[in-house]
């Protein structure tokens, strides 16, 4: 299941790409909301440092990305967006292509005042910037050796990571070793 997001937008930005598909698991933090584009979008803010931004997958909202707030907002400044037409942000228009939805976003890391922020997906389409692409090896709807290879060759300068024993919905079920890989992409840009 692919999400409607192609950044292409953010080229200076960093991106981390996860393969993975959450169904809604956490009761929400607190929202903050911002007007980008005539549109209300919601995210959740916590720590300090750096800053990740995390992007959920098609038919979810920032509420799957909670546990990972938690994890990683010691060392960082994580937010958590809800895209436009998800969770509690306001809906865009019928007529919206995935550059629109990039677009949007590198409008909202504007508004949000972030300076080369370091982007986390779920689901993601197709990225040309520096990705990291975390696929578990137990993983049997998206297989590392079969999609997490081929995106790897498709996507210039990516870095695959593939957690042992890990399957489809790693933040879930192998919360650590993805905290850790995205900890390692982070820490070298």
């Amino acid at each position: 299941m692919g999400s409607r997001f192609a950044p292409a937008s953010v080229l200076s930005r960093r991106v981390c790409l996860i393969l993975t598909t959450v169904s809604d698991q956490q009761a929400a933090a607190e929202l903050h909301r911002i007007e980008v584009g005539g549109l209300t979008i919601a995210y959740r803010q916590a720590g300090s440092g750096p800053t990740l931004v995390l992007l959920h997958g098609a038919f979810e909202d920032s509420r799957v990305w909670i546990r990972q707030m938690e994890d990683l907002s010691d060392e960082f400044t994580v937010i958590a967006l809800d895209a436009p037409g998800f969770g509690a942000s306001d809906d865009p228009p019928p007529t919206w292509t995935t550059a629109d939805y990039g677009n949007h976003l590198a409008d909202v890391l504007d508004a949000l005042g972030l300076d080369r922020p370091t982007l986390v997906g779920q689901s993601f389409a197709t990225i040309t910037v520096p990705t990291l692409l975390i696929y578990g090896d137990a993983d049997v709807r998206s297989p590392a050796d079969v999609v997490g290879r081929d995106m790897h060759a498709r996507i210039p300068g990516s870095t695959l990571v593939v957690i042992p024993d890990a399957p489809h919905m790693i933040n879930l079920e192998q919360p650590e070793a993805l905290r850790a890989a995205i900890r390692r992409f982070a820490g070298e840009y």
